[in-house]
């Protein structure tokens, strides 16, 4: 009683990304490599290239949306049994038209004793160490400014430490995403 905890509190973050280079580069270079078009092995890229979460360091113009606050856990207050699974439906609205590759996730860590300093690893804030989490999807999904995209994200823990994770979008476009093992 009385100490104090670093850091105070965490929150996990999403947002839409966009990468046109990116997906020209690992995506539609398939269709013209050196004259031969190698589309046909597109299935089996994906499922290597976009099948996992994958940290990097993004471009900050890439997110397309608010950030969305997936859960914010006060340190000082949780449970271990309260952080075994995290849920939430995620509603989010592009900020402009464009062709979005995947969804972003980055954290933020408060640290509250005299003043408040905040670590974030946002795409925003620049290079650090921690990078950002993108998961690509297997198709773009071509929104208009404002347009709501409705999802739902859940982590579970798995065994040795391990997690769970499932994202899905259910408006404007099917995506399914799920990877079961992954490290933090």
């Amino acid at each position: 009683p009385g100490g104090i905890i670093f850091p105070s509190s965490v929150t996990l973050l999403a947002g839409l990304y966009s990468d046109n280079r990116f997906w020209a580069e690992r995506v539609d270079f398939w269709q013209d490599v050196f004259g031969y078009d190698f589309t046909p092995l597109k299935d089996i890229i994906f499922e290597e290239q976009f099948q996992w979460p994958e940290r990097q360091h993004l471009d900050p113009s890439g997110i397309v949306s608010e950030p969305f606050k997936i859960i914010t856990v006060d340190v000082y207050e949780t449970t271990m049994d309260s952080l075994d699974t995290i849920k939430a439906e995620m509603n989010i609205r592009s900020l402009r038209n464009c062709a979005v590759h995947g969804v972003a996730f980055w954290f933020e860590a408060e640290f509250h004793a005299t003043h408040r300093v905040v670590l974030s690893t946002s795409p925003e804030k620049g290079y650090n160490h921690w990078s950002q989490v993108i998961w690509y999807f297997e198709t773009p999904m071509n929104l208009t400014m404002s347009e709501l995209v409705m999802a739902h994200f859940k982590i579970s823990s798995s065994t040795g430490g391990a997690f769970d994770v499932e994202f899905y979008t259910t408006s404007p476009l099917h995506i399914y995403k799920y990877a079961k093992g992954q490290n933090p």
